[in-house]
């Protein structure tokens, strides 16, 4: 899961997304509520992840909510991502 490369998802409003799951993200901000609601790695629960510069939706972070490993990962848009 977590550095497996790229991998599409679809929401369910039908919005395509594809993301590259990553163990450490830096300058990122969760937004909104943690949920399970919807999730595309069972075991896990979202919340919104946004840049802490600029405000622009980059992804998800996934924390654990059983004994999955690893307990947190985030999931980054693919198309969203800046090298510094």
């Amino acid at each position: 899961m977590v550095g497996s490369g790229a991998q599409v998802f679809v929401n369910p409003h039908g919005l395509v997304f594809e993301i590259v799951t990553l163990q450490r993200a830096s300058n990122v901000v969760g937004v909104g509520p943690r949920t399970a609601e919807f999730t595309w790695f069972p075991g896990y629960a979202w919340q919104v992840v946004q840049c802490g510069l600029c405000a622009v939706h980059l992804g998800w972070v996934y924390d654990a909510i059983s004994d999955a490993s690893p307990p947190r990962f985030y999931g980054l848009i693919r198309s969203e991502l800046r090298e510094r």
